[in-house]
């Protein structure tokens, strides 16, 4: 897990066990974020309903450089189907 996948990757495999094998850390954090700090309340609006709006439909790190090439169709479609934003199976 890396960066955002920290925190969230956790989450998962706290609440599904039985579907983690191992865990592999890098360039994340593991404990909980204080909202009274100006990162605290960036995750909450980041993490929640609004970032993902943002993310999804806005393409906001995108469109600020942070995504350098597009990703082939194939490997889009596999996102989308862990995502649980496509009816295909993988």
């Amino acid at each position: 897990m890396q960066d955002w996948g920290g925190p969230i990757g956790l989450g998962f495999a706290e609440h599904n066990p039985s579907l983690v094998r191992g865990l592999i850390f890098g360039s994340t954090w593991a404990w909980p974020t204080d909202t009274s700090t100006a990162r605290g309340k960036f995750s909450l609006i980041a993490g929640g309903p609004i970032g993902e709006f943002i993310q999804w439909f806005c393409q906001v790190w995108h469109n600020a450089g942070c995504v350098t090439h597009k990703l082939p169709n194939d490997i889009f479609d596999v996102l989308l189907v862990l995502l649980g934003r496509s009816n295909a199976a993988v």
